[in-house]
């Protein structure tokens, strides 16, 4: 049997091009369409489809929408999103957010029947869904004001985004901070997605890409003991008088201090080549009250927190969610080394 393809696009003359070019080019695929995602709701309710192919920005239910849809009630099914602004989203950064390829238009069509083979050809193993922190950040990016309901395990919960910010969560008597950590960390919820005009309510105080690294990072701890010689690499994890000092635990690349008062790095460990001034921007997005710091890129993530004294103890360790322990390990360690030699 045919695999079956659903596009979706709100543009009558694309969506009749595309799909007239993906059924000239391959006729063992059967090209079905829709205006938008409602329309596309009732195409994948009413019959099997093996992929689809969706416009972002649509009417009546949009791309997001159908997106989240599909990772509640098709979460191993193919997707590839498209969309007319690229300086929005990008392909890789599609990626990166939750394995959805997003090409931008015009498409090249040889290339969106490859994604589809290599993809149908996957069929029978794992293929690609969609995550909560991947929506939520699609969301942010895209400054979408939605509520998601999100269930898991028979637990409900709610999370409001205004413009992309996350400025309220609930889940039965949690509500803030508390209960987005609580929602970020359920495995393989259900997602429903509805765009909003505005929510005026905030009880969320924290910013949502710190949230979505807690909850990832207490996930991690729970699922995974800390054995006791991790504890003592931990426990190494000090700031020495001289850089001829003990070597770095695993997963750090370099600690240091801040002086808040101008005076720059100080006691600095290992490889800060080229992480000075990141270091500088986060005593710079410290000292504006937030009560800890984390910038990330692709080689390293820089968490930085108080030491006392007008300094700030900051940690350079590998780019991963389960490497902020041994971060906050060495922060204690950095800021309990200046205040003794303080009261020395």
């Amino acid at each position: 049997m045919n695999a079956r393809v659903l596009i979706v696009e709100d543009d009558g003359r694309q969506l009749s091009a595309l799909s007239r070019l993906v059924s000239m080019r391959r006729r063992d695929l059967t090209v079905l369409t829709a205006r938008h995602g409602a329309d596309a709701l009732e195409v994948l309710e009413a019959g099997a489809i093996d992929f689809v192919l969706t416009d972002l920005q649509m009417p009546e239910m949009d791309g997001f929408e159908l997106l989240a849809w599909i990772a509640s009630n098709r979460p191993h099914m193919g997707v590839i999103a498209m969309t007319a602004y690229p300086d929005v989203i990008s392909d890789g950064r599609m990626r990166e957010l939750g394995g959805i390829e997003c090409f931008t238009k015009p498409l090249d069509v040889g290339t969106i029947l490859e994604r589809i083979d290599r993809v149908l050809g996957r069929q029978s193993g794992h293929l690609r869904d969609i995550g909560l922190p991947s929506l939520l950040q699609v969301l942010e990016m895209e400054r979408k004001s939605s509520v998601l309901t999100v269930q898991s395990d028979g637990q409900v919960g709610h999370l409001y985004l205004d413009g992309g910010e996350l400025v309220d969560a609930s889940c039965g008597s949690q509500s803030g901070d508390d209960a987005a950590l609580a929602i970020l960390g359920w495995q393989s919820p259900s997602i429903t997605l509805h765009h909003i005009d505005h929510h005026p309510g905030r009880t969320v105080e924290r910013a949502m890409g710190f949230l979505i690294m807690e909850a990832m990072r207490v996930a991690d701890e729970r699922s995974r003991p800390t054995a006791p010689e991790e504890e003592e690499d931990h426990r190494g994890a000090v700031v020495p008088e001289t850089p001829a000092g003990p070597p770095l635990p695993e997963h750090v690349i370099a600690i240091g201090v801040v002086d808040l008062d101008g005076d720059g790095m100080s006691h600095a460990v290992g490889d800060w080549s080229g992480l000075e001034a990141v270091a500088e921007l986060a005593a710079h997005v410290w000292e504006m009250s937030a009560e800890e710091v984390i910038l990330t890129s692709s080689t390293h993530w820089i968490v930085a927190r108080s030491a006392g004294h007008r300094a700030l103890a900051v940690v350079a360790v590998e780019p991963h969610p389960a490497r902020l322990k041994s971060a906050r390990a060495a922060l204690a360690d950095v800021a309990a080394r200046v205040n003794e030699s303080h009261s020395a």
